[in-house]
């Protein structure tokens, strides 16, 4: 049984001979629901986040409504949604300060349409590791796209709680997300106190690297060679035979 609105309607070729096809009718609905809801998965208390939430309309379309995001049952954010045509689909960023106790945290994304048919699929969930104190920072001098992705990665596939600085001009520096002014003192200090330092850009902004940190230390060179460099192949490692009879965990 179908309502007739198969993305691929083709398919249907292929069922075993003498299948049915049977259309049940129905009236065109408005509803408007949450599709995904893509946000770090490892944040720092206090810092800006970006959350990107995917929302659907129904048959029907949907009437301006509201997105909320809410953090443990409490609102942090809100952003107007504007009426979407039948089966529209629309992406929504909004910038917004987590703030809460350690440990893991359930965010949600919730709209809200008026005439809306269907409320079960009006909310999403996501879980995030929300850590009073950052594990990794990221300091870049030469804020990029390969900055911005390296952050996503640190916070998103590693979940390591990862808080960023920019240098936007000779000594003006900002908090990544937020964007908020901060002076370079805060920044070596954070830089000084971080479990794990990661510089980007120029490596020898505050002095010899390994002089400004006391923990691991990651260095990113950007150059103004065009096109992009990636590693090919490798030697076999020394290490190989010694670790090939190791019995994975």
């Amino acid at each position: 049984a179908t309502d007739g609105e198969l993305d691929d309607p083709d398919a249907v070729r292929s069922l075993p001979a003498g299948s049915r096809v049977v259309l049940v009718g129905h009236t065109p609905r408005r509803d408007l629901a949450v599709a995904s809801i893509d946000v770090p998965r490892a944040v720092v208390s206090g810092d800006t986040i970006e959350t990107r939430v995917g929302v659907v309309a129904g048959s029907g379309g949907a009437r301006a409504g509201s997105l909320t995001i809410a953090l443990e049952g409490k609102t942090i954010a809100t952003s107007p949604i504007d009426s979407l045509a039948p089966f529209a689909e629309r992406t929504i960023v909004i910038r917004s300060k987590l703030e809460g106790s350690g440990g893991p945290s359930i965010l949600r994304a919730i709209v809200a349409s008026p005439g809306d048919a269907e409320p079960r699929n009006d909310t999403a969930s996501v879980a995030i590791d929300l850590s009073r104190a950052a594990t990794a920072v990221f300091v870049s001098t030469s804020p990029d796209f390969d900055a911005r992705y390296a952050l996503a990665v640190l916070r998103g596939s590693l979940g390591i709680p990862t808080r960023g600085f920019f240098r936007v001009a000779p000594g003006e520096w900002r908090i990544e997300g937020a964007l908020t002014p901060v002076g370079e003192a805060d920044v070596r200090q954070a830089v000084r106190e971080a479990p794990v330092a990661i510089i980007h850009g120029d490596t020898a902004a505050f002095g010899p690297p390994r002089s400004i940190t006391l923990g691991p230390l990651a260095l990113i060179v950007t150059t103004s060679t065009e096109g992009e460099w990636y590693p090919s192949a490798a030697p076999a490692s020394p290490l190989a035979p010694a670790l090939s009879g190791l019995v994975w965990d």
